[in-house]
């Protein structure tokens, strides 16, 4: 019983505390998330395809150095916090992308506590059985990790260019 205890309220003080983390994050480091917060608003498909090879490359990595022995395998350990600290960075992002979408479907909020809506939207719906796991929370880490690597080097996308309203010429109108 024991047991099922500490699983279960793992799980729980994990659940409470990711928003705060998410938060933090902004916090801190409010340009970085801003450029990885408009690469997944912007340009998602190209912040995923940046994040697979950075995952690929880490995973890589991981899976040499932890079959090695002795202090590879810190090493092994060292590189997959570093991926989760990027994958941190970009889901910090969408949090505040989601928070942001949910602002204007409800009465709008501040900036933090949409923060916190967002990331609390985020971790349900990682949560849901077989899709969410499956489906949902890999395609969503390589658009946050993605996204995170081009906060990391600051590399924003560009802006959209507004379309100039056209001015009449006078052709086909009666002249004066």
């Amino acid at each position: 019983m024991t047991d099922v205890y500490i699983i279960t309220l793992s799980i729980v003080g994990f659940l409470v505390t990711s928003p705060g983390l998410a938060a933090a994050i902004n916090l801190f480091f409010p340009k970085m998330t801003g450029t990885a917060y408009l690469r997944i608003k912007q340009t998602p498909i190209k912040a995923f395809f940046a994040g697979l090879p950075v995952t690929l490359f880490f995973a890589f990595w991981v899976v040499v150095l932890i079959s090695a022995a002795g202090p590879l395998q810190g090493l092994a350990f060292a590189l997959g916090t570093v991926w989760l600290g990027i994958l941190t960075i970009g889901t910090s992002a969408m949090a505040r992308l989601l928070g942001e979408r949910l602002a204007g479907m409800i009465s709008g909020g501040t900036e933090l506590g949409n923060i916190l809506r967002g990331a609390v939207i985020y971790e349900l719906a990682t949560l849901v059985p077989l899709v969410g796991w499956f489906l949902f929370t890999p395609i969503m880490s390589q658009v946050a990790v993605g996204a995170a690597m081009f906060g990391l080097v600051g590399w924003a996308p560009r802006p959209k260019a507004t379309p100039t309203p056209m001015q009449p010429t006078g052709y086909g109108a009666a002249a004066d």
